[in-house]
């Protein structure tokens, strides 16, 4: 007699007989785990995946964006600096001047950042008011002689000449600091100095200044004056570079801030052509004995040596 198969059943992805366990199984599940994954998990994956590739753009973007910017202002930081620094006359004229000097080698730096910035302040523009000066204009291409498309170049209207920084050398003693320098000697420059290289009728200009140099020197030393112009030597030749750097760069620094002292003090650019006077009667001596013009510059070469203080008393109080 034959035994009965019992039925099968069906359950899952097995079958088996009436509870016993068939040994034939249904091939291995070769779906991926993301098939398995159900419809609300993928659509969170969705999501998230596409705020991920949002942010991963907008970082790269951002990235691209500040590599771009430092490498445009890394352009610009260099061509400024080689523009402000490298073609600067200024910068030419320090280290030309002062810091071949013994006593302001040591203010280079401050004297680059103090003058520079002078260089491009406009505000210096307004010294013009009070001169017979205009400051220098440049044209926009192709618009030459058009006076709306006129700029007045360097910005603050003064074109810088050699010695120019020897103007504010000085004042490195005084100052520590670049920005206190240079407010100083942009103050000191507009209310006084500008006038030594404007030719006007001012009675403190450079033109009054020469004039009151000769006449006080004809009058009290008649010898040496016309002694001087004999031997072809004239007065004003010996003195005039005195006067227009304002002795600067020829006296020894403490006497020179003791001169630029009292013509604050005073407020008169005429202590220039006094003081001038009384160097040429203090080497009166000296003079009478040249010959030419080189043994008159020769006698009055070093002036480091000088009392301020003590040649302007004996002009201004002693000399008759």
């Amino acid at each position: 007699m034959t035994a009965a198969v019992p039925p099968r059943i069906n359950i899952g992805n097995k079958t088996v007989r009436n509870g016993t366990k068939d040994a034939t199984k249904s091939p291995p599940n070769t779906v991926s785990a993301v098939n398995r994954i159900t419809a609300n998990e993928l659509d969170i994956i969705a999501k998230k995946t596409n705020i991920g590739n949002k942010l991963i753009t907008h970082t790269a973007a951002r990235n691209s964006e500040s590599s771009l910017n430092n490498s445009w202002l890394t352009s610009l930081n260099l061509r400024m600096t080689s523009q402000f620094f490298k073609f600067s006359k200024l910068e030419m004229d320090i280290k030309l001047t002062s810091s071949n000097d013994d006593d302001y080698f040591v203010f280079e730096d401050v004297l680059c950042q103090a003058l520079l910035v002078f260089s491009r302040d406009t505000s210096i523009l307004q010294h013009f008011e009070q001169s017979s000066a205009t400051p220098p204009k440049s044209y926009i291409r192709g618009k030459l002689g058009v006076q709306d498309y006129a700029v007045v170049y360097p910005p603050n209207g003064i074109i810088p000449f050699h010695g120019f920084s020897l103007y504010a050398s000085p004042l490195g003693f005084v100052c520590a600091q670049a920005p206190q320098l240079y407010f100083l000697f942009r103050q000191i420059y507009t209310r006084y100095f500008f006038r030594l290289h404007a030719m006007s009728s001012h009675p403190q200009g450079i033109l009054s200044l020469c004039v009151l140099f000769e006449n006080l020197l004809q009058t009290h030393e008649p010898a040496l004056f016309y002694h001087l112009k004999e031997v072809g030597a004239h007065p004003l030749r010996l003195a005039f570079n005195w006067i227009i750097y304002a002795f600067a760069g020829y006296l020894d620094t403490e006497q020179l801030l003791l001169l630029w002292d009292r013509i604050f003090a005073y407020d008169s650019m005429e202590l220039l052509a006094v003081f001038a006077m009384a160097i040429l009667s203090y080497r009166r001596t000296n003079l009478l004995e040249v010959t030419n013009l080189q043994a008159a510059q020769t006698v009055l070469t070093d002036l480091s040596t000088l009392n301020t203080v003590a040649l302007l008393q004996y002009v201004l109080f002693l000399k008759q």
